[in-house]
């Protein structure tokens, strides 16, 4: 009888334990790689969210190459350069690219893809970049000899609108308006336009004002003021579309 007893009390614990009857929860302490596992979850996850906020105009990837303004926009110039002796034909004209990517790339120490992204970079945000650099505070420019009327930018073309007055000669009164240029391009950086239009009006006999020359200066015109050299003298067989009125020839 006892051993009945016993048996039925043993198999009433078995079951109470099996049905949880018993007090038998635990807590589970956090072992330490599942701490390291969400350590690194949420690193993750941080470092997705600030990839995505530097990347919200999709060029994050030119960012990241650490390039200066002044690099980016030499990269720039020098396809713009490049671009000028494109072939017409099709097939030459991809296997020219191709070796401009190259070259390009080898010069500054980046990949081809790289070069062709901050070449389009800079192309959709040439002003910001130019003024960030210092090109494009044009508000300060004054001009030796002539008056300053206006400054304009059209994307990369700086144009600067003068009246003058005559000096003792023709000659002498043509020669301050490509000094006044290349002393601007030298103090206020306007190298980094890709082209620089001026031209100037002046008071004729007659009362009227009337245009009585104007020049374009290519960048790389642009580039060797900025580097001297060449002197301001210079400057007039170096510039292109030189037009003098009737007056001034």
């Amino acid at each position: 009888m006892k051993r009945k007893i016993f048996f039925v009390a043993l198999l009433c614990t078995f079951s109470l334990s099996a049905c949880g009857g018993g007090n038998t929860s635990t807590t589970e302490t956090p072992t330490e790689s599942s701490v390291e596992e969400t350590v690194a979850e949420e690193s993750t996850a941080e470092d997705s969210s600030v990839s995505t906020d530097n990347d919200s105009d999709g060029w994050g990837s030119v960012r990241a190459l650490g390039l200066d303004n002044s690099t980016m926009l030499s990269i720039y110039q020098d396809y713009q350069t490049a671009w000028e002796s494109s072939p017409e034909d099709p097939i030459a004209k991809r296997d020219y690219e191709a070796q401009v990517n190259e070259e390009i790339a080898k010069k500054y120490g980046i990949s081809t893809d790289d070069a062709s992204h901050v070449y389009m970079y800079v192309l959709g945000n040439y002003d910001k970049i130019a003024a960030e650099n210092g090109a494009s505070d044009t508000s300060e420019i004054q001009l030796h000899y002539g008056d300053l009327l206006s400054t304009t930018v059209n994307g990369t073309t700086i144009v600067l609108k003068a009246k003058i007055t005559s000096s003792l000669t023709k000659k002498m009164t043509v020669d301050s308006c490509f000094y006044d240029v290349y002393d601007a391009v030298e103090k206020y950086g306007l190298d980094q336009y890709d082209e620089l239009q001026y031209w100037a009006v002046a008071d004729m006999t007659d009362g009227s004002e009337q245009k009585v020359i104007s020049f374009t200066v290519p960048h790389d015109t642009l580039e060797k003021i900025a580097n001297g050299s060449i002197v301001e003298g210079q400057l007039q067989s170096y510039s292109t579309d030189v037009w003098l009125s009737p007056a001034l020839q």
